[in-house]
């Protein structure tokens, strides 16, 4: 557009704004005022005087000189005069005046994790003042005393806190709706999982509980039917109270997937539910919140950001679930933790769920959850998974690529819907792999940190619908990643510690079916491999004897005062990790 026709322009709705009081319309009026049609053509900045005059350089470009002082919103560039939004000076009066008149808020930048929260204060709750809370719906069952006995002593499941609950064994004795029960049927499920079986009579009773179950154990429909039944049983939510349930996850992969089961299961009903995670637009996930969702399902960073900013509130909310609680504790996700459950009215029911039971998760349990029942599903210790066979191969760097091909051959030549997801320590890594992989002729994809959201949503929904079958992922997939039919799993580099390691082949062998896990293991790895003995031994698979003679290897360098196999041969970088 000619710069005559751009100018006739902005005078025309400088007029048009002129009378007009609206902060936005007085951005446009200010945004207007800056113009002056001097037609001079100067190559030497002006003085100080002539500080506010437009003009033209040789170049045609059109320049700014400082906008008023009164005007402190928007600061002008070199470049240019319009700044990104989340560059401008924080106006929270601005802010508020829009977003009360219906207008989206202004977001700004992303901050540290120690920043998050900071300006968001303890709420101080009148007990007398509240609203009383309906929490008990269960309805229990007629179960003899011996066949209570049998189901715990046969599904080794101990109660360390509180009464030991009855179990519900049959889908039909859990009163949950009839839609709800069409829907279990259709997916072909005859009984609970032992986690749900338990579960779902301390959730639907209203008590706090803490559950230590191993993953994919089904511990999601655990905790979000009797959330569908604690909502039918409040008062409808109008639109800006915010949530009646709220679930907590450490990862965007896994936050996703427990909405996707809300979805599935709360859309019966009339149930609606949202996600908010890092990543994605603030202003999508907004207007998500705007339209009065039931059900929220969060990450601590950005539910503390939409807190603060006023967004969403959590003066509704009597549910809430943290999910792979020791993963967040992990990730350093507890002061966040906290400062979310400082928002939410004190006579709350509180869910928390992990695959351990560390120090830290028995504090917050202590400090939020009070009085809770503590259920066992197995041990207490991170165990992996009995229905996996675990397979260790010792090997030279050099040889990895090969072993995987050969694996891969004989996986897809016994069936062509094989999923294999293989795991790797480096974004660069994942990367590199995925396109020898490709080259081989494999339909193979990668996820990792560096991937935009949109990205990851495509690639996760390309593996799951079996359009991929072999997705190479660094350790962001390796919680939260819920496909039932992954049929093996491979460490092509080995994790750092036991627990990752038992964290990643729990990616296959869900829902109680069968899978297969790979480990290559190289000369770097031999600090690492005490631990991996150690789980092999527990889940009842054979320690390989090249893995036994790497470890006597190891060891008897370390006696001589050798650090061959010290930590820093495996140049792990964490920065590249992710």
């Amino acid at each position: 557009m000619p710069v005559v026709h751009m100018l006739n322009a902005i005078d025309g709705l400088s007029s048009l704004y002129k009378n007009v009081t609206h902060p936005i319309n007085s951005f446009i009026t200010h945004s207007c005022l800056f113009f002056n049609r001097s037609k001079t053509v100067e190559s030497k900045e002006d003085d100080e005087n002539k500080d506010f005059h437009f003009k033209k350089n040789r170049s045609t470009h059109l320049k700014f000189a400082k906008p008023p002082e009164e005007f402190t919103d928007f600061t002008p560039r070199k470049s240019s005069y319009f700044k990104p939004r989340h560059a401008r000076t924080h106006n929270k009066s601005f802010e508020n005046d829009i977003y009360d008149d219906g207008y989206p808020p202004r977001f700004s930048q992303r901050r540290d994790a120690e920043e998050l929260g900071a300006n968001i204060k303890e709420k101080e709750w009148d007990i007398e003042k509240l609203t009383p809370l309906e929490k008990n719906f269960f309805v229990e069952n007629k179960v003899s005393e011996q066949d209570i006995e049998s189901f715990y002593k046969s599904h080794n499941i101990t109660v360390k806190r509180g009464n030991r609950p009855t179990p519900i064994l049959d889908f039909h004795d859990a009163n949950f709706p009839d839609e709800v029960n069409k829907q279990l049927e259709r997916n072909g499920w005859t009984n609970p999982t032992p986690i749900q079986s338990v579960g779902w009579s301390l959730a639907l009773s209203g008590q706090n509980m803490v559950g230590i179950a191993q993953t994919g154990s089904g511990k999601t429909l655990g905790f979000i039917l009797p959330a569908l039944v604690h909502i039918k049983h409040q008062s409808r939510v109008k639109r800006g109270e915010g949530p009646v349930v709220l679930v907590l996850a450490p990862t965007r992969e896994l936050a996703q997937q427990i909405r996707s089961v809300a979805s599935i299961y709360g859309q019966l009903l009339g149930i609606k539910s949202c996600c908010i995670f890092g990543g994605q637009s603030k202003l999508i996930q907004s207007r998500h919140i705007s339209e009065g969702p039931e059900i929220v399902v969060a990450t601590p960073g950005r539910l503390l950001d939409f807190i603060e900013m006023g967004v969403i509130n959590l003066d509704r909310t009597s549910y809430v679930v943290l999910d792979e609680a020791d993963r967040m504790l992990d990730m350093g996700f507890e002061p966040q933790i906290r400062k979310v459950l400082s928002q939410i009215r004190p006579d709350r029911q509180i869910l928390m769920w992990s695959a351990t039971w560390p120090e830290e998760i028995r504090q917050l349990a202590h400090d939020f959850l009070k009085d809770f029942v503590q259920v066992n599903i197995g041990s207490a210790e991170l165990m992996a998974n009995p229905n996996i066979e675990q397979v260790v191969k010792v090997c030279n760097p050099a040889e990895k690529l090969t072993i995987l091909s050969q694996e891969l051959q004989k996986a897809f030549s016994e069936s062509e819907n094989h999923k294999v997801l293989i795991f790797v320590q480096t974004k660069t890594q994942a990367e590199f792999l995925t396109h020898r992989l490709r080259k081989l002729g494999l339909q193979a994809l990668a996820i990792h940190g560096d991937k935009s959201q949109l990205v990851r949503d495509k690639t996760l929904r390309s593996f799951r619908n079996g359009e991929t079958n072999i997705l190479v992922a660094t350790d962001v997939a390796s919680r939260g990643l819920d496909v039932n039919d992954i049929t093996l799993v491979v460490n092509y580099d080995y994790p750092n510690t036991a627990d990752d390691y038992i964290h990643r082949i729990g990616r296959t062998a869900r829902a109680s079916k069968k899978g297969k896990a790979l480990s290559l293991i190289t000369e770097a790895d031999a600090g690492k491999i005490d631990d991996l003995a150690k789980v092999l031994i527990e889940a009842g698979q054979d320690v390989p004897s090249e893995l036994t003679s790497l470890a006597y290897g190891k060891a008897k360098l370390k006696s001589k005062g050798y650090s061959k196999f010290s930590y820093h041969k495996s140049r792990f970088d964490r920065r590249n990790s992710w």
